[in-house]
């Protein structure tokens, strides 16, 4: 660690803690006492030229955009040995802390959300003619108010029209398990490239199961072999055949067999969930049960609603509060109990549930038994 805790440098900026750490760089929690706000200080050690040309370019990319899905940056700084951006601080967890803690994938409801905020950056990334990259689950932080963001462009990289390949695939660094086929070769990368990435990390929230490499994929193809990836709703019954279907388009290993921008996927995001909500409220009418939809029974769901966060819980009995007496609750109902079957742990540790009341859970309990 450079800094010790406390410390001020540049007369503005005192070191809180370290936050993470990786190579070359870390990352810190800090105060501007300027401004009186929390900030978030990246700090590179090695100073060679093309490392230092790297991180300039992260603080200009930065710095020119502005989004809600986006860290802004307020200030880059150099001293002798080190280089420095200020930006703007994002607490909570990122979703990869967030999945390792999960006993299952997160449900579609909570993901989608998330997608569209993200798909909306990528739109607002691409009109710019940036490409992030490095697009995974430890690059997207949820704050305490729920909201998604979009981090760490130190792979990001300007698609200038005319630019010869090699100039913008420095990409070296990037987590192999969510990077299409051109990235691992080192071929050229466009928009495409981070909606691949988006896709690969959707379906490892969705279903839980690290999505397969892209090479490794490539090599089965190529020797008739099976694609190794299982459509997502093979993986997890909470996941539709539409949404499932979404995902391996934006998963395919030719880049033009994938959706041409950020919007496209957005859209047809938007319809899958549309034609889900469509087949779960014909189910409900002709009171048939669609494939592979397990039904859930109280001691499961009890113990389903126990594991979730105090937010989850929070937001659940909102839920819950908010559509009991409407007409569509059916639909709302069927899907929070497919989210719920994926988290019920019988046999793991039952904490406290003061935090729902009763009601709520023999509410939810007499309508799943």
């Amino acid at each position: 660690m450079t800094f010790a805790l406390g410390e001020k440098f540049q007369g503005r900026y005192r070191i809180i803690r370290q936050i993470g750490s990786g190579g070359m760089s870390a990352v810190y929690e800090g105060v501007d006492e300027r401004l009186k706000v929390t900030v978030a200080i990246k700090e590179i050690r090695a100073l060679d030229e093309q490392v230092l040309r790297a991180f300039e370019r992260e603080a200009q990319l930065l710095a020119q955009l502005n989004h809600p899905t986006l860290p802004r940056v307020s200030d880059y700084f150099t001293d002798s040995s080190h280089a420095f951006i200020v930006m703007q601080f994002i607490g909570g967890d990122d979703l990869g802390q967030i999945l390792s803690h999960q006993a299952g994938p997160l449900p579609p409801t909570q993901v989608l959300p998330w997608a569209e905020q993200l798909l909306d950056a990528l739109s607002y990334l691409h009109s710019k003619q940036i490409i992030h990259q490095d697009i995974k689950p430890q690059n997207l932080r949820l704050s305490r108010l729920g909201e998604i963001a979009l981090v760490d462009f130190g792979l990001a990289q300007t698609d200038t029209p005319g630019q010869h390949p090699a100039e913008v695939t420095q990409s070296r660094g990037y987590t192999r398990l969510y990077a299409p086929l051109e990235q691992i070769r080192e071929l050229s990368t466009s928009a495409q490239t981070d909606i691949y990435a988006l896709g690969a990390t959707l379906y490892h929230l969705l279903t839980a199961v690290k999505p397969p490499d892209a090479l490794g994929r490539a090599t089965a193809v190529a020797d008739s072999k099976p694609d190794p990836l299982i459509p997502a709703n093979e993986v997890h019954p909470q996941i539709g055949k539409d949404l499932a279907g979404v995902l391996q388009k934006a998963m395919a290993l030719k880049a033009s067999d994938r959706y041409s921008s950020a919007a496209e996927f957005r859209e047809a995001l938007r319809s899958s969930v549309r034609e889900d909500l469509r087949q779960a409220e014909m189910t409900a009418e002709t009171g048939s049960e669609p494939p592979h939809t397990p039904r859930l029974n109280r001691a499961d769901l009890m113990k389903a609603i126990r594991r979730l966060r105090v937010e989850q819980k929070e937001a659940l009995r909102d839920a819950i509060s908010s559509t009991i007496e409407a007409e569509k609750a059916k639909r709302v109902r069927r899907s929070l109990a497919e989210s719920l079957y994926g988290i019920a742990q019988p046999d793991g540790p039952i904490p406290s549930d003061e935090e729902l009341k009763d009601d709520y859970i023999d509410y939810l309990a007499e309508k799943y038994s």
